[in-house]
């Protein structure tokens, strides 16, 4: 079989499977299932961009390569909003605080749709593998602010993992794991691309952020993430001076305090 066929195979297999994911979210009840589902939404709408890209002609592969770029920002906020907030690092906001988060990236994915905006520059395509690609792209200031602005994202994301582990307790300890796979595994996978480890040609990143939604998925409905955020944890249970255990619906010990 054909190396092209497999990776897009592998592709759209990620895009199913995000879609079965968010469409897992939608139905079930957990109290923030919109953040689930733009994260699982999002990288299914990701995956489908780049398998159009890779079988579209150069004229039209401009387009989806916009597409693909502003599909990459919102999945990557929309991750890293629901960790924020789910490990209680991230409170309530203002609608002004809400403009001068999303000010950088807005700025930079809208810019994004057309050369005179600025973002990107004589974007030159290529044929390998049967499949189109990006061999040359000349990138501004404001590209690099945007992507700068994305990659502080997972920084902070992962300090609130941190944070999380160690405020939470035995549970929340055992989540990090996965927690910090789900902000990780796609900065790692971007990481292998922009050194041109992997094949520019094959671009895998939706496929790092499938492990990532699934890390995330697990943690929330399999250890029931947010039943108990760590900011009620510490102040139900550490403060307590009587003995106190927390079990689930198996009897399993899930977290005691001191």
């Amino acid at each position: 079989m054909k190396l092209s066929v497999l990776y897009l195979l592998a592709v759209n297999t990620a895009l199913v499977f995000l879609g079965v994911l968010a469409a897992y979210a939608a139905t079930h009840g957990r109290r923030e299932r919109r953040g689930m589902v733009a994260v699982a939404a999002g990288g299914a709408v990701w995956a489908f961009t780049v398998a159009a890209m890779a079988l579209s002609d150069p004229p039209l592969a401009r387009v989806w390569l916009s597409a693909k770029y502003t599909a990459l920002g919102v999945t990557n906020i929309a991750m890293f909003l629901f960790i924020a907030r789910h490990t209680g690092v991230w409170g309530r906001t203002t609608v002004a605080g809400a403009a001068a988060f999303l000010a950088i990236p807005v700025v930079g994915h809208l810019g994004a749709w057309s050369d005179r905006l600025g973002v990107f520059r004589d974007a030159t395509f290529g044929r390998a593998y049967d499949l189109t690609y990006l061999v040359r792209l000349d990138y501004t200031g404001i590209y690099t602010l945007t992507t700068a602005y994305h990659f502080a994202l997972v920084l902070v994301g992962l300090g609130c993992v941190v944070v999380y582990m160690r405020r939470g307790g035995a549970i929340a300890r055992g989540q990090g794991g996965a927690l910090l796979l789900a902000m990780g595994v796609p900065a790692a996978v971007n990481v292998l691309m922009l050194s041109e480890i992997v094949p520019r040609v094959f671009d895998v990143m939706p496929l790092g952020h499938t492990v990532s939604a699934a890390a995330l998925f697990w943690c929330v409905y399999r250890h029931q993430m947010l039943d108990l955020a760590p900011v009620a944890r510490h102040a139900l249970v550490d403060t307590l001076e009587d003995g106190i255990l927390i079990v689930d619906g198996q009897g399993r010990i899930l977290d005691a305090n001191a």
